[in-house]
């Protein structure tokens, strides 16, 4: 399997539009591993997307994806539907409509709800259904199916709304987890590489720095970095990546190599950081 991470960030990209701190400043300077997009990944050899950022126009252009005719939804949450318009942009013909390109939307009965429920999602897809750019299909909460020969079971976390997808292809097998692991205890095994959120920096990874305040809200429904290693290391994958990394925890690519390094020597984990358009051979 040919992976690549189109979007490395979170719900906050970088550079931050209006913020002049290191990062960001980093980010308009130089481009590269400095720049994060919004959550998306790609899988290429079934033409399988993984979430629609909002900056998912400029990621299929960036890294010259010119067609997709799979897609999986984890959860509702703007960040990483939003950019759902794409599939107007990328499957209208303009010359003669019935030449339109389709893409299959898998989404499971609880996303449809979701969907109908939050930012208008189920409405617009079903518009782009009628003209004949998308093909709803459903599928079983958490019963395995097929996309071409992947084998694709998804997974239910404690926050229901949220859908996580092992992916196998003969002997190989890839857990992807495209948001929040609150409260998760996996029970997954033989994963040769975790694809996972990196949680919230509650405290800097080398200095230690207090960087949220323990009673935070948000520290009751998402996990923090040292929770996200206590899974990593329960699901064990040959491999780990981590992504979904937001630029209000202030965390830069040369202190998330030196992080990578102190987790190997802490934990025996073989961890890295995603960054835009990287690429992972499975």
């Amino acid at each position: 399997m040919k992976i690549e991470i189109l979007g490395s960030g979170g719900s906050i990209v970088t550079p931050r539009p209006g913020c002049n701190c290191y990062n960001c400043k980093s980010a308009r300077i130089n481009g590269g591993v400095y720049v994060r997009t919004g959550p998306s990944v790609f899988i290429h050899d079934y033409s399988l997307i993984i979430d629609t950022p909002e900056d998912v126009a400029n990621q299929l252009n960036r890294s010259n994806i010119s067609n997709i005719e799979n897609c999986l939804y984890s959860h509702w949450h703007g960040d990483h539907v939003l950019g759902r318009r794409i599939w107007y942009s990328l499957n209208y013909d303009f010359g003669i409509s019935e030449n339109h390109k389709k893409t299959f939307v898998f989404l499971s009965k609880t996303h449809m709800n979701d969907f109908e429920e939050n930012l208008g999602h189920m409405n617009h897809l079903r518009s782009m259904e009628k003209i004949g750019l998308v093909k709803i299909v459903q599928y079983e909460e958490t019963k395995p199916f097929y996309i071409k020969d992947l084998l694709v079971t998804p997974i239910q976390m404690p926050d229901a709304s949220i859908f996580v997808f092992c992916l196998e292809e003969e002997s190989k097998k890839v857990l992807i987890v495209m948001d929040d692991m609150y409260g998760w205890n996996p029970n997954i095994f033989g994963v040769d590489l975790a694809i996972l959120p990196v949680g919230i920096f509650a405290h800097h990874p080398i200095s230690k720095k207090i960087l949220m305040q323990a009673n935070h809200p948000i520290l009751l429904e998402e996990a923090t970095f040292d929770q996200t290693l206590e899974i990593a290391k329960k699901i064990n994958a040959k491999s780990t990546i981590f992504m979904h990394i937001e630029e209000h925890d202030h965390v830069s690519p040369k202190e998330l190599k030196t992080t990578e390094r102190l987790v190997f020597k802490k934990t025996g984990l073989i961890v890295r950081f995603a960054y835009d358009q990287m690429i992972l051979n499975v």
